[in-house]
């Protein structure tokens, strides 16, 4: 067997394999490259954590040797994993910290956010399985497209990856997280290959749209016109900081018999203008797009034909559920089967991202899905989506 041939497991193979156990991958790599002879030579794992491409090849051995060397290289027990290097969180301000992650980035996030901002601030990462999915769909010089973009989590990760040969593309639409955007993408290092758009995606450009959102919970802004129902019975407060967490808005919180309602948003709305992805990228070249837009996603995409067309090897990362068949307006739903019918007509499939990381940092998939599972039962989550 060749040095060459392992180094086949690297990349390509990395998220099929992540969930073969340590025995299954160790026999898999033994055997596989038995050519009628009973000298092979033993593949060493010198680290399964971050890459299958770490291996050493030693002296062919005898069939008793080998399988002597295999199961007393398994009765040992693992060494633990080195200590993370500590982590640096400065204040900048009333509400506004820079802070660093665990993969080393910087990102400047708002203190009065809980459901986003709370993942770096206390853990160093968001998301670790959409993390290291980004970090394993994204290569050095590819161009990037985050919307959703929030603080800037996954533009800096991004830019990190595509460095000074890429391109990273984040849009936002609301202004009152846009400043930290804007911080993020300074303090990061990547503010000379990153174009940060003002803009809500949408099937059209130049449609004017109403967001309503909570502080508390960035990650939960939308649009009107998304959900059926729109924004009937939120509160609504004038500006963001009115609607931050104070002893002048708890009434709203709590229920008659003094019980803190959970569910309950204090809502800020804005306006803002829809535009496309395909008017956005203009006919370039781009690799991944990342699409976390609450329900949104069907109209990005169907303003992103052109490009999806001509880019074919890109590869999509979009948050979906099956609440936008059951949930959904009647124009989301249209734009659902819409996008199903363009996206299988490319030969697109999904597959729905595992919330979970292995303790050596590998993510699981599921397999292909199809359209109608997608459309009736799919969990709200990341998909990949790849041409087959």
């Amino acid at each position: 067997m060749s040095v060459g041939r392992v180094a086949l497991f690297d990349r390509h193979l990395k998220l099929s394999l992540v969930s073969i156990g340590r025995r299954k991958l160790i026999n898999r790599l033994l055997f596989a490259h038995v050519f009628g002879r009973t000298a092979v030579a033993v593949v060493t794992i010198v680290s399964i954590r971050e890459s299958f491409a770490a291996m050493t090849v030693q002296q062919p051995l005898g069939a008793a040797e080998l399988f002597h060397e295999a199961t007393s290289t398994l009765a040992e027990p693992p060494p633990p994993p080195p200590a993370p290097p500590p982590r640096r969180i400065i204040p900048l301000g009333p509400n506004e910290l820079a802070v660093q992650t665990a993969w080393g980035g910087w990102v400047v996030v708002p203190t009065f956010n809980l459901d986003v901002a709370l993942g770096p601030i206390r853990d160093g990462v968001i998301e670790p399985w959409t993390t290291r999915l980004v970090q394993e769909t994204l290569r050095h010089g590819d161009t990037y497209l985050n919307a959703g973009g929030n603080f800037g989590y996954y533009v800096a990760l991004g830019g990190s990856i595509v460095c000074g040969a890429g391109r990273v593309i984040g849009i936002e639409p609301n202004p009152y997280i846009l400043p930290f955007l804007m911080k993020t993408t300074y303090w990061c290092g990547w503010i000379g290959i990153t174009e940060i758009y003002r803009a809500a995606l949408w099937h059209e450009a130049g449609r004017e749209v109403e967001f309503m959102f909570d502080p508390q919970y960035l990650g939960g802004g939308t649009a009107n016109g998304v959900w059926r129902g729109g924004f009937g019975g939120a509160v609504r407060v004038a500006d963001a900081s009115s609607a931050i967490w104070s002893a002048a808005n708890m009434d709203g919180l709590f229920d008659a018999q003094g019980k803190w309602m959970k569910d309950k948003g204090i809502f800020v709305p804005f306006k803002t203008t829809t535009q496309t992805i395909d008017a956005i990228v203009g006919g370039a070249r781009v690799d991944v797009i990342h699409l976390d837009i609450e329900g949104a996603e069907p109209f990005a995409l169907l303003g992103a034909k052109e490009t999806i067309r001509s880019n074919p090897g890109l590869k999509l990362i979009t948050e979906w559920s099956s609440n936008a068949s059951r949930q959904g307006s009647a124009e989301l739903k249209a734009a659902v089967r819409d996008v199903f019918t363009f996206m299988g007509e490319l030969g697109y499939r999904a597959r729905y991202l595992e919330p979970w990381v292995a303790p050596d940092g590998g993510i699981s998939m599921t397999d292909y899905l199809d359209f109608e599972w997608l459309y009736s039962q799919a969990p709200h989550g990341d998909y990949l989506w790849t041409r087959t």
